[in-house]
């Protein structure tokens, strides 16, 4: 996804943004690994974790005020059972 940068902020701007970054695919798929890491916590009572890394690219060629690339990753380490 490319963005250009705004000029005016708002309290929600990460999750406006996440919501409609690759059409909300982000937020679809961050939203159902919270969900499964929340199950697995629960299930297994062991703590887990999900990152949420936001990668910002300059443009290529460096042309000033065209667009930076915006890529959205998510890393869920989810507690597993333990071994007999």
């Amino acid at each position: 996804m490319t963005i250009q940068p705004e000029q005016t902020t708002r309290d929600d701007e990460f999750a406006f943004f996440l919501t409609q970054h690759s059409r909300g695919e982000a937020h679809d798929q961050i939203s159902g690994e919270l969900r499964e890491l929340l199950t697995a916590v629960q299930e297994h009572g062991r703590k887990g974790s999900l990152t949420i890394k936001v990668l910002v690219e300059p443009p290529k060629g460096h042309v000033d005020g065209a667009p930076v690339l915006v890529t959205v990753e998510s890393e869920v380490k989810a507690p597993r059972p333990v071994a007999p």
